[in-house]
Protein backbone atom coordinates (compact mmCIF):
# COMPACT_ATOMS: atom_id res chain seq x y z
CA UNK A 1 0.00 0.00 0.00
CA UNK A 2 2.87 2.35 0.85
CA UNK A 3 4.43 1.11 -2.35
CA UNK A 4 1.65 2.24 -4.43
CA UNK A 5 0.96 5.98 -2.70
CA UNK A 6 4.96 6.79 -3.44
CA UNK A 7 4.20 5.50 -6.79
CA UNK A 8 1.47 7.77 -7.26
CA UNK A 9 2.72 10.71 -5.69
CA UNK A 10 5.70 10.62 -7.90
CA UNK A 11 3.23 10.41 -10.92
CA UNK A 12 1.58 13.45 -10.22
CA UNK A 13 4.88 15.32 -9.40
CA UNK A 14 6.62 13.91 -12.64
CA UNK A 15 3.46 15.08 -14.22
CA UNK A 16 3.24 18.42 -13.13
CA UNK A 17 6.88 19.03 -14.53
CA UNK A 18 6.58 16.79 -17.70
CA UNK A 19 3.39 19.04 -18.89
CA UNK A 20 5.92 22.10 -18.99
CA UNK A 21 8.46 19.81 -20.24
CA UNK A 22 9.55 23.13 -22.55
CA UNK A 23 8.94 25.65 -20.24
CA UNK A 24 11.59 28.41 -19.99
CA UNK A 25 13.03 27.34 -23.49
CA UNK A 26 13.85 30.24 -26.07
CA UNK A 27 12.36 30.01 -29.67
CA UNK A 28 15.59 28.78 -30.97
CA UNK A 29 15.86 25.81 -28.76
CA UNK A 30 12.65 24.96 -29.50
CA UNK A 31 12.75 24.34 -33.23
CA UNK A 32 16.21 23.05 -32.93
CA UNK A 33 14.55 20.43 -30.49
CA UNK A 34 11.79 19.64 -32.65
CA UNK A 35 13.56 19.30 -35.44
CA UNK A 36 16.21 17.04 -33.99
CA UNK A 37 19.43 19.38 -33.67
CA UNK A 38 19.88 20.49 -30.68
CA UNK A 39 22.86 19.88 -29.14
CA UNK A 40 24.87 20.22 -25.78
CA UNK A 41 28.64 19.36 -24.35
CA UNK A 42 27.78 16.92 -22.09
CA UNK A 43 27.85 17.55 -18.00
CA UNK A 44 29.35 14.92 -17.32
CA UNK A 45 31.86 14.34 -20.07
CA UNK A 46 33.22 17.51 -21.51
CA UNK A 47 34.59 15.32 -24.83
CA UNK A 48 30.91 14.04 -25.31
CA UNK A 49 28.17 16.30 -27.30
CA UNK A 50 24.85 15.20 -26.40
CA UNK A 51 21.89 15.31 -29.26
CA UNK A 52 19.04 16.43 -26.87
CA UNK A 53 15.57 14.65 -27.27
CA UNK A 54 12.52 16.22 -26.00
CA UNK A 55 11.94 13.62 -22.83
CA UNK A 56 15.61 15.07 -21.55
CA UNK A 57 14.38 18.04 -21.18
CA UNK A 58 12.61 19.61 -17.51
CA UNK A 59 13.27 15.87 -16.40
CA UNK A 60 15.33 16.96 -12.98
CA UNK A 61 18.40 15.34 -14.48
CA UNK A 62 21.28 18.11 -15.39
CA UNK A 63 22.39 16.13 -19.32
CA UNK A 64 24.03 19.85 -20.69
CA UNK A 65 26.69 21.60 -19.05
CA UNK A 66 25.31 24.76 -20.26
CA UNK A 67 22.18 23.54 -18.67
CA UNK A 68 20.22 23.96 -21.86
CA UNK A 69 18.52 21.28 -20.86
CA UNK A 70 16.73 21.93 -17.87
CA UNK A 71 15.43 25.69 -17.65
CA UNK A 72 12.21 24.99 -16.00
CA UNK A 73 13.95 23.08 -13.41
CA UNK A 74 16.95 23.69 -10.79
CA UNK A 75 19.06 20.19 -11.40
CA UNK A 76 21.71 22.64 -13.29
CA UNK A 77 23.21 25.26 -10.87
CA UNK A 78 23.72 27.05 -14.56
CA UNK A 79 20.60 26.66 -16.11
CA UNK A 80 18.70 29.53 -18.04
CA UNK A 81 14.75 29.95 -17.80
CA UNK A 82 13.48 32.64 -20.03
CA UNK A 83 10.28 34.20 -18.99
CA UNK A 84 7.45 33.98 -21.37
CA UNK A 85 5.85 37.55 -22.36
CA UNK A 86 8.33 39.33 -20.56
CA UNK A 87 8.23 43.37 -21.75
CA UNK A 88 12.15 42.84 -22.02
CA UNK A 89 12.41 39.24 -22.81
CA UNK A 90 13.75 38.48 -18.93
CA UNK A 91 15.49 35.37 -17.80
CA UNK A 92 16.53 34.56 -14.47
CA UNK A 93 18.11 31.51 -13.04
CA UNK A 94 16.39 28.41 -13.37
CA UNK A 95 17.02 27.76 -9.60
CA UNK A 96 14.43 30.34 -9.09
CA UNK A 97 11.95 28.51 -11.08
CA UNK A 98 9.09 27.28 -8.77
CA UNK A 99 10.30 28.55 -5.97
CA UNK A 100 7.78 29.88 -4.22
CA UNK A 101 8.46 33.81 -5.69
CA UNK A 102 6.87 35.21 -8.79
CA UNK A 103 9.71 36.46 -10.78
CA UNK A 104 8.61 37.03 -14.49
CA UNK A 105 5.98 39.35 -14.60
CA UNK A 106 3.35 36.90 -16.37
CA UNK A 107 4.16 34.19 -13.65
CA UNK A 108 5.50 31.54 -16.44
CA UNK A 109 8.14 30.76 -13.64
CA UNK A 110 5.60 29.75 -11.28
CA UNK A 111 3.99 26.83 -13.74
CA UNK A 112 3.44 23.88 -10.83
CA UNK A 113 0.53 25.41 -9.41
CA UNK A 114 2.06 25.80 -5.80
CA UNK A 115 1.36 29.49 -6.50
CA UNK A 116 -0.89 31.91 -8.43
CA UNK A 117 1.38 34.44 -9.87
CA UNK A 118 -1.10 38.45 -10.95
CA UNK A 119 0.52 39.06 -14.54
CA UNK A 120 1.71 42.34 -14.51
CA UNK A 121 3.16 42.22 -18.10
CA UNK A 122 0.23 44.89 -19.50
CA UNK A 123 1.08 47.47 -16.62
CA UNK A 124 4.97 46.82 -16.91
CA UNK A 125 4.55 47.18 -20.67
CA UNK A 126 2.50 50.65 -20.79
CA UNK A 127 4.82 51.55 -17.22
CA UNK A 128 8.07 51.11 -19.62
CA UNK A 129 6.36 52.98 -23.31
CA UNK A 130 5.38 56.03 -20.72
CA UNK A 131 9.10 55.90 -19.38
CA UNK A 132 10.26 55.85 -22.69
CA UNK A 133 8.10 58.22 -24.49
CA UNK A 134 8.82 61.23 -21.21
CA UNK A 135 12.64 60.71 -21.95
CA UNK A 136 12.12 60.89 -25.79
CA UNK A 137 10.17 63.89 -24.90
CA UNK A 138 12.66 65.54 -22.29
CA UNK A 139 15.60 64.45 -25.07
CA UNK A 140 13.50 66.44 -27.79
CA UNK A 141 13.09 69.43 -25.56
CA UNK A 142 16.79 69.23 -24.17
CA UNK A 143 18.27 69.03 -27.35
CA UNK A 144 16.56 72.38 -28.77
CA UNK A 145 17.37 74.74 -24.76
CA UNK A 146 20.75 73.60 -25.01
CA UNK A 147 21.42 74.70 -28.72
CA UNK A 148 20.10 78.37 -27.92
CA UNK A 149 21.40 78.11 -24.38
CA UNK A 150 24.22 76.03 -23.87
CA UNK A 151 27.63 78.32 -24.36
CA UNK A 152 29.48 75.47 -25.77
CA UNK A 153 27.30 75.04 -28.46
CA UNK A 154 26.72 78.54 -29.66
CA UNK A 155 27.91 79.51 -33.05
CA UNK A 156 31.42 80.91 -33.08
CA UNK A 157 33.57 83.05 -35.17
CA UNK A 158 37.23 83.29 -34.66
CA UNK A 159 36.57 82.30 -31.23
CA UNK A 160 34.50 84.46 -30.54
CA UNK A 161 30.64 83.85 -29.42
CA UNK A 162 28.16 85.11 -31.79
CA UNK A 163 25.45 87.75 -29.76
CA UNK A 164 22.67 86.91 -31.70
CA UNK A 165 21.14 84.73 -34.85
CA UNK A 166 21.24 87.70 -36.58
CA UNK A 167 24.79 88.27 -36.64
CA UNK A 168 26.69 87.96 -39.84
CA UNK A 169 28.83 85.17 -39.98
CA UNK A 170 30.61 85.84 -42.60
CA UNK A 171 30.99 88.62 -45.56
CA UNK A 172 30.90 87.88 -48.98
CA UNK A 173 33.13 91.24 -49.65
CA UNK A 174 36.71 90.19 -50.26
CA UNK A 175 39.45 92.69 -48.53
Amino acid sequence: MELALRFSVCIIVCGLAAAGSLQGMNEQAIRKLKDGSLQCQSAHDSHMILMLSEDEVNDEFCDCADGTDEPGTSACPNGKFLCAAEPLHKVINSTWVNDGVCDCCDGSDEFQGRLECDNKCKQIRADLLKEYSSKMERARRGTSSTQTHHPSLQPTVHGKMLTSPSSTVCSTKRR
